[in-house]
């Protein structure tokens, strides 16, 4: 599953009137893959790089619930985020989807991921709670704070069990025939099937989402890294999360993950 998201610059002009419609206001826009829709989207907000770290994050129980509705009746670029707190508040799906004209599909997702943040507390250092989790795109940050745990004990847990991620290629041939492109993901499955090559590699990190003012000054500089780190001999490996630099074409570098710049 893919899901993109536009990174909006209201964090920068702050008196912008940050209702959407039809008229263009972002600069550029992350992607994110997974094995589910719920992964996928919860990978995608982390990449964001705005205030808030996470889907489950923002902080709205002062919310009234007139407010509530004004926010989910019109939409701004915060408004995943009082869908969650509509879930919170134990809202209906069908009134939800009256209110939004969002396709229920869509919103059980995010009820999904509402309800095993809501049973995380009560699972605390649980294995198969924990894998569940991690598949469905929990950070290790989210389950720190529902484990009142810090994020370095359940990276360490994570890796006591075993319970690393494994990283995918994209099938760019649609199953015709194999796929060669070098075009990773990660996820929490069996298999991996990025190959460690017997090359020295350096690691390039993109830019991440685009905000206004930058141009293209990072992704020339990071597709010129590649270029030169290639003519060095070197194998060249590009991490980003934004799909709309030339250094994300899967053509530049020798091998692309596509993630967050952590």
């Amino acid at each position: 599953m893919v899901v993109k998201i536009p990174r909006w610059p209201f964090d920068k002009f702050t008196h912008a009137d940050r209702q959407l419609g039809t008229q263009m206001k972002a600069t550029g826009e992350v992607m994110a893959l997974g094995r589910n829709l719920a992964e996928a989207l919860q990978k995608a907000v982390q990449s964001l790089e705005i205030d808030v770290p996470d889907l489950l994050a923002a902080d709205l129980s002062a919310v009234t619930p007139d407010e509530l509705q004004q926010q989910l009746q019109h939409p701004q670029d915060d408004r995943l985020f009082y869908l969650i707190e509509a879930f919170r508040r134990q809202i209906p799906v069908a009134k939800i989807a009256q209110i939004t004209k969002i396709t229920p599909y869509f919103l059980g997702v995010l009820q999904q991921i509402v309800t095993l943040a809501a049973q995380l507390p009560t699972q605390v250092n649980d294995q198969t709670a924990l894998l569940t989790a991690k598949r469905y795109g929990f950070s290790d940050a989210m389950i720190s704070r529902a484990w009142h745990q810090s994020e370095l004990a359940i990276r360490q847990q994570r890796h006591q069990l075993g319970l690393t991620p494994v990283y995918k290629m994209v099938d760019t041939c649609a199953a015709e025939f194999a796929s060669t492109t070098p075009y990773f993901y990660s996820t929490y499955g069996l298999e991996n099937e990025s190959q460690v090559t017997k090359r020295p590699s350096v690691i390039v990190l993109g830019s991440g989402p685009i905000r206004i003012g930058q141009g293209v000054e990072f992704d020339y500089a990071t597709v010129h890294s590649v270029k030169a780190l290639q003519k060095m001999g070197y194998e060249a490996i590009v991490i980003n999360s934004n799909p709309e630099t030339v250094s994300t074409d899967f053509s530049v570098s020798d091998k692309l993950y596509f993630e967050l710049n952590v």
